[in-house]
């Protein structure tokens, strides 16, 4: 299972191995890089363990959760990855967390054409959507700036949705 997704210049996208569940746990549960994206999650071990089996190995037909591993020193920065994929709309939403430390550097954006590579080439997607926090300005900044549409607000959220049609214009 140590198969890299997609490659690109400046990170790679790899399916977790059950024993980087730690790196997951680190990223979800550090105030500094969870606070704009909803805030710390904590599970016990246990938790993880079956969100691991439910989600990665076997995982499921609807979710691709995906590390993002940086190619110069090949270590973990982040993950990405998309969820609740339909089949009758073909559509799925995305889900992207990069460490504190790594965030504005370009390996958001570099990571989340890789994701929309896969999704919309390989995978037979066709609308990838992205809920961001209202107060998750850079959240916004960034999948404005790589295309995404506003396709809703409400009280809490901004839903924005990019097109295969838009990503891969004929």
């Amino acid at each position: 299972m140590d198969t890299i997704i997609k490659q690109g210049t400046r990170v790679y996208l790899r399916t977790p191995k059950r024993e980087e569940i730690s790196f997951i746990k680190s990223l979800w549960e550090s105030e500094e890089t969870m606070k704009a994206v909803g805030g710390v999650r904590q599970y016990t071990d246990e938790e993880y363990q079956s969100w691991f089996t439910a989600n990665v190995d076997p995982g499921n037909s609807t979710d691709r959760f995906l590390i993002i591993f940086e190619n110069e020193n090949d270590i973990p920065i982040g993950e990405i990855g998309f969820l609740r994929f339909s089949q009758e709309t073909k559509s799925a939403e995305l889900s992207v967390t990069v460490k504190a430390k790594f965030r504005r550097r370009g390996f958001g954006r570099e990571s989340l054409m890789l994701l929309c590579d896969f999704f919309f080439i390989d995978f037979g997607g066709e609308i990838m959507e992205c809920r961001t926090a209202n107060d998750n300005i850079a959240g916004q900044k960034m999948v404005e700036n790589f295309g995404f549409e506003v396709k809703d607000e409400t009280d809490t959220e901004v839903i924005y949705q990019l097109k295969k049609t838009d990503y891969l214009p004929e």
